[in-house]
């Protein structure tokens, strides 16, 4: 699979980690060439320093042979209109996070696959584990509007 990621923080490079390991073929745009040099200096993948907005750039990292595009910024608006470009070229599988909620609905409405708030995800999931020390996560089953997971508690 063609994948291209925008975006390389903390999820966008664990992202490329992911679909290099899974034998994927991954471009990632993010607009700090700093992040592009380094990440192209421990994986073998496309690296385009420049705005995932702009459709030449889009382009350059071959937007009309992809089968996803996952977007991965903390800005909304660059993530969305990355998304909009990525429907008008037709790409097949279009996710995206969303850093607030309040956005949800431009991103259905444009038919993207959505993350809402990873940063919420995981201090939810942090707290319920502070909580309850004695449950242990055995499964997480991705559906629906949230993460379903299967737990196992020890008893004395």
């Amino acid at each position: 699979m063609y994948v291209i990621i925008i975006g390389l923080g903390g999820i966008g490079r664990a992202l490329v980690a992911m679909s290099v390991e899974n034998g994927n073929s991954v471009a990632v745009i993010d607009h700090d060439e700093g992040r592009c040099n380094e990440i192209i200096d421990h994986y073998d993948v496309l690296a385009i320093a420049g705005n995932a907005t702009d459709k030449s750039i889009l382009l350059d990292a071959g937007i009309e042979r992809a089968q996803a595009l996952v977007a991965t910024t903390s800005d909304d608006a660059v993530n969305l209109m990355a998304c909009w470009l990525a429907k008008k070229f037709a790409v097949p599988n279009v996710v995206s996070i969303v850093n607030q909620n309040q956005h949800s609905e431009m991103f259905k409405e444009v038919g993207v696959h959505i993350s809402e708030n990873p940063d919420e995800l995981v201090a939810e999931r942090l707290y319920f584990w502070s909580d309850n020390t004695d449950l242990h996560q055995l499964a997480s089953i991705p559906g629906g509007p949230s993460l379903k997971s299967m737990w196992m508690m020890t008893l004395p």
